[in-house]
């Protein structure tokens, strides 16, 4: 058998991340389509379809940068509960001290565009050229996070 190297390890767990983000979204947003077709029946099924399948691939954008972001973080940590903590500690801690001290000093406020998670209001923009930046955005927010935690798991000791 031939040895594993440690990018292929490092990058089996992104695409492992990320493929069973996309089966959880994909279950999530058939049975909301299934429902509001069977159930509710408030518009005709092409619309629905549409509207689902642009939120699935909205979300899907999203999570490219948010499960880089984790592989970053379980990189920086020994435990999986650590990379959790880091994960959730961020993603609260972040924004909430940029909007408290930007009282303070304006420049502030954009530190939660560290995360992808300010960025991504901006994939539901009515714009569609504003849709498509923030989209490919998502793409560098995932690749500086995967290149900083390559970097991290590396050097690592195993």
């Amino acid at each position: 058998l031939m040895r594993t190297g440690r990018g292929q390890i490092f990058f089996g767990k992104y695409l492992g991340s990320l493929l069973s983000i996309f089966i959880m979204l994909f279950i999530l947003f058939v049975s909301v389509i299934l429902y509001m077709q069977l159930k509710l029946r408030l518009y005709d099924t092409l619309r629905v379809v549409s509207w689902g399948f642009s939120g699935f691939l909205r979300f899907f954008l999203l999570s490219i940068p948010v499960a880089a972001l984790g592989i970053l973080f379980s990189s920086l940590t020994n435990s999986g509960i650590g990379a959790l903590g880091l994960g959730i500690g961020s993603l609260v801690l972040i924004p909430g001290f940029g909007s408290i001290f930007s009282r303070f000093w304006q420049p502030v406020q954009f530190i939660g565009f560290l995360l992808p998670t300010r960025a991504a209001y901006f994939m539901f923009h009515p714009e569609w050229w504003v849709s498509l930046l923030a989209s490919l955005g998502m793409f560098v927010y995932g690749g500086v996070y995967l290149y900083l935690g390559y970097l991290h798991f590396m050097r690592r000791d195993l």
